[in-house]
């Protein structure tokens, strides 16, 4: 697989900051229905699709469960909003990581207790403690649908680094994680949606052995928990 399948309203900005400026001939920018697009990604046996949709879209059209089904080795990025930068192939940009954590962790709910502890002291020693409200709520989710779909060890790794901050936790599920919406002041059922609220790029990386979701934080999205 070598091929990109942008689905949405991607501008040139967009295609540089994930390093496809370079490679245009290789490169599809699909703009028109969903149906379409994952059906061209499909196809292209695309490596990486790019959604540049709402998380309202991603639900309404059941966008993951077509990916993985039409193309279950693609990598899934989502650009949710500003996105001044973008993320490389682990979710973060190495120049500018200079503090990261790992933690292998059991696939039980206490180890998101242990996943917080993980950011806070990685976001400190990367410069990065404003965003550890924020990165502790994503890392939060990300841990706890892990454990929810699995009780085999998770891997959770944290890197921080020039105001930004990569949470990725890996399980053994090929499985993608199912979007939907929810209301965000609810105890349950926010998963995804404040992921994608919260965090300027997230997605998910098929390997032979399940996969990894990861976020990426750099400050540019207002917190929907801030602001209620």
């Amino acid at each position: 697989m070598s091929k990109w399948v942008v689905i949405g309203a991607a501008d040139p900005g967009d295609l540089q900051r994930i390093g496809m400026a370079t490679d245009h001939e290789r490169a599809f920018v699909a703009e028109d229905s969903m149906v379409q697009a994952l059906q061209v990604a499909s196809l292209a046996s695309a490596a990486v699709i790019v959604f540049c949709v709402s998380m309202r879209e991603l639900v309404r059209t059941d966008a993951f469960h077509h990916c993985h089904a039409g193309a279950p080795g693609s990598r899934i990025v989502v650009l949710p909003g500003p996105r001044p930068t973008a993320p490389d192939d682990d979710g973060a940009a190495p120049e500018a990581v200079t503090a990261v954590g790992f933690r292998m962790l059991p696939g039980r709910p206490v180890s998101a207790g242990v996943a917080r502890d993980l950011i806070g002291q990685v976001c400190s020693e990367g410069s990065a403690g404003h965003l550890i409200g924020d990165a502790n709520l994503i890392g939060t989710e990300l841990v706890s649908n892990g454990v929810r779909h699995t009780d085999a060890p998770i891997g959770v790794t944290v890197r921080a680094g020039a105001g930004r901050v990569s949470i990725e936790v890996a399980d053994g599920t090929t499985a993608p994680p199912v979007p939907r919406m929810a209301d965000l002041g609810s105890a349950g059922g926010r998963g995804l949606l404040l992921i994608d609220a919260l965090s300027s790029a997230w997605g998910i990386t098929p390997s032979a052995t399940g996969k990894t979701v990861w976020a990426q934080l750099d400050g540019t999205r207002p917190s929907p928990v801030a602001r209620s």
